[in-house]
C-alpha cells in the first residue's frame, strides 16, 4: 500500500509540471490578458502553491531556530551570570555606602564632642536578634569603668551628628568589658523630653519599641517628640539622644500617660561603639 500511495503522488507531480510547462509554453508574452485555459489552470494551481509557500517558510524558518538553539542558550547563560555579578556589585556598593556614612558619623561625633570618647568593637554579643547584650575589646587598660555610658554617632532630626544612646557598661576586665544596652528587659532610663522638658522613665521593650511612661500624667507629649536623657540617678550621662516617640497612650486606671518610643540606635546592626570615660568610678561589685 505505502508503494501504490507513494507512485500515485508521483504521478500527481508529473502531472502538475506537466500542466505547469503546458502553461508557459503557450503562455505569450506579448498578450495582456490570459486565456480561459490559463485563467482555470492558475485558479487550480493557487491553492497548491500558496500551501506548498507555507509549508515551505516555516519548514525554513524552523531550521533557522534549531539553527539559533545554542546561541540562546549561550546568551541565556551569559544574562544569568551578568545578572549574578552586577547584584553583587550593587551589593558591594551599598556596603561601600553604608561605611561611609557610618565612619563620617563617627568622624563627626569624635570631632565635635567635649567627652573622652573610647572607640569599641563589638567581638560578641547574647544570643538572639537584638543586641541587648554586647561585649568590647577595651577594658580597665583604657580607663573604662562600671557605669560608664555607651553611645554611637547618630543624625539627629536637625541633621546633625548626636551621641545616640547605647546603653551602660556592667562588667569590666583588663581588655574588654560587658555591656547593657537599653533594649535589656531590666535596664531603665530616665529621659526628658526636649520640647517640654517633662521628665519619665523608659524601661523594656516591644517589637522594637521602647516603653515607659511621663512622671506626670499631665504632661505634654505628642508622637514624634525627641527624648534625651536626664542625668537623675548619676545612670547615664545627661543630654545623650534616646529616640522619638511613636505612640502616647492615656492608661486611666494607672493615672499614668505612657509611650512607646522608636530608638535611634538600630539594635540589629551594632558593630563598634563609643564609651564615655566618666571621673566618677564605681566599685565593680555594684
Amino acid at each position: 500500500m505505502d508503494n501504490l500511495k507513494n507512485y500515485r503522488d508521483r504521478i500527481i507531480a508529473t502531472i502538475i509540471i506537466i500542466v505547469l510547462l503546458f502553461v508557459i509554453g503557450f503562455t505569450n508574452t506579448g498578450r495582456k490578458t490570459m486565456s480561459f485555459f490559463e485563467r482555470i489552470t492558475g485558479d487550480l494551481l493557487s491553492p497548491v502553491l500558496s500551501t506548498t509557500s507555507y509549508i515551505g517558510n516555516t519548514v525554513a524558518e524552523g531550521v533557522n531556530t534549531l539553527r539559533t538553539l545554542p546561541d540562546l542558550k549561550y546568551e541565556n547563560e551569559y544574562l544569568q551570570k551578568e545578572n549574578a555579578r552586577l547584584q553583587e556589585e550593587n551589593q558591594r556598593l551599598n556596603d561601600i555606602v553604608s561605611r561611609t556614612e557610618y565612619l563620617k558619623s563617627e568622624y563627626d561625633l569624635v570631632k565635635n564632642s567635649e567627652d573622652e570618647l573610647i572607640k569599641a568593637e563589638v567581638i560578641g554579643k547574647e544570643p538572639g536578634e537584638w543586641f541587648d547584650r554586647i561585649i568590647v575589646n577595651k577594658g580597665k587598660n583604657d580607663g573604662i569603668g562600671i557605669n560608664d555610658t555607651v553611645v554611637v554617632g547618630i543624625k539627629s532630626s536637625e541633621n546633625v551628628i548626636v551621641q545616640g544612646l547605647v546603653g551602660r557598661v556592667y562588667d569590666i576586665g583588663d581588655n574588654w568589658s560587658k555591656i547593657v544596652t537599653i533594649m535589656e528587659e531590666s535596664n531603665s532610663v530616665a529621659f526628658k523630653n526636649i520640647r517640654t522638658q517633662d521628665g519619665g522613665v523608659l524601661k523594656g521593650f516591644t517589637e522594637g519599641l521602647m516603653e515607659g511612661y511621663l512622671f506626670y500624667n499631665q504632661s505634654d507629649i505628642v508622637a514624634d517628640d525627641r527624648l534625651y536623657t536626664s542625668g537623675i540617678g548619676d545612670m547615664y550621662k545627661g543630654d545623650v539622644y534616646i529616640g522619638r516617640v511613636s505612640n502616647v497612650i492615656s492608661d486611666e486606671q494607672d493615672m499614668k500617660k505612657k509611650i512607646q518610643v522608636t530608638p535611634a540606635v538600630d539594635f540589629k546592626k551594632l558593630y563598634r561603639v563609643f564609651i564615655i570615660k566618666s571621673d566618677v568610678k564605681y566599685d565593680e561589685a555594684n
